[in-house]
């Protein structure tokens, strides 16, 4: 039988100040994985219709709930819809020819009565017919009062909303931390990329270029270690072969984040993208001078290194 002990402790006795203080860890058991979260991809918010041969949407009269104005939005630019005629089934037995189309729209009433209607748009063309059909219940749900209610019974003074803040001032490292903060760990040394040329291989305080821009430096050299910087990282080789680093991070910032619309594509579930290579190569062929072909003839022994020399540079003709 497992032994539980309690100990009481009158409020009096507590140091609350101590208590704020205390480090205090918290478990927080993470239970979904990347199949319930999904999978996102960035849009560039535009959207459109499905269905663009045949479609239409609707909408209700905020003043009159029975008052059904139909847009159709068949796509008027396709040429073999021009021999194409709409027919409007407003699913309480009426029927109507609809030759509008959006921004233009047809009105429908309902007579105050209350149930689901299905709408029905009927395309006909030569090449037969097509329907569409959405279902509408009447009168609408009034919105604004759910979210209201909604929002009044889940209010908690407990409760925290950081995934609703997407604002990229809000998801930045500075909102959360310090910054910059220190990360350290061990990697391997990249002293000899500062060495020099001569008797002295590494001279401390000497800048170390490349592309004529500064590359790094050696700070200081004893018997327990060699202190250098690379590209703003400062590492630290001892003599037993561990080289540690440390670099000043910002974490998060406002140029790493870009705020885009996400849409939920479930078909990509377990599908791995193709990697995508970007890349920027730049050749320098150099400059020739007038002559050089001509001290490059001095380079050639024979006539088979003549042929073979800098693949191909020297153009042979053959008689």
């Amino acid at each position: 039988m497992e032994d539980r002990r309690y100990i009481k402790i009158s409020p009096e006795s507590i140091d609350y100040k101590d208590f704020f203080e205390m480090d205090v860890n918290f478990v927080i058991p993470l239970t979904q994985d990347c199949k319930d979260i999904g999978f996102y991809t960035p849009f560039d918010g535009l959207i459109i219709q499905k269905d663009v041969i045949n479609n239409f949407v609707f909408e209700v009269n905020p003043n009159n709930q029975y008052n059904i104005k139909v847009y159709n939005t068949s796509d008027e630019f396709k040429n073999f819809l021009k021999l194409s005629n709409y027919y409007i089934f407003w699913g309480d037995g009426t029927s109507q020819t609809i030759n509008e189309k959006i921004p233009n729209y047809l009105e429908h009433n309902y007579d105050n009565v209350e149930g689901s209607y299905v709408i029905t748009l009927k395309q006909t063309n030569p090449w037969g017919d097509t329907v569409i059909q959405k279902k509408i219940t009447l009168p609408t749900q009034d919105l604004s009062t759910t979210i209201d209610s909604a929002v009044l019974i889940g209010s908690n003074d407990n409760e925290y909303s950081f995934d609703s803040i997407n604002g990229i001032e809000n998801q930045v490292s500075s909102e959360y931390t310090n910054v910059p903060f220190i990360i350290s760990g061990y990697t391997t040394s990249k002293l000899n990329e500062l060495s020099q040329y001569g008797p002295t291989r590494f001279i401390p305080g000497k800048m170390v270029k490349k592309y004529n821009e500064e590359y790094g430096l050696v700070t200081e050299i004893n018997d327990e270690y060699t202190a250098y910087t690379v590209n703003n990282i400062d590492y630290y080789d001892y003599r037993g072969g561990e080289t540690i680093y440390f670099v000043n991070s910002s974490g998060l910032t406002e140029n790493m984040i870009e705020d885009l619309p996400l849409t939920k594509e479930e078909v990509l579930m377990g599908v791995v993208a193709s990697p995508e290579i970007q890349s920027a190569v730049f050749i320098d062929r150099g400059k020739q001078a007038g002559f050089e072909s001509f001290q490059r003839l001095g380079e050639v022994d024979n006539l088979g290194d003549l042929t073979s020399y800098g693949y191909g540079y020297f153009k042979i003709k053959k008689l």
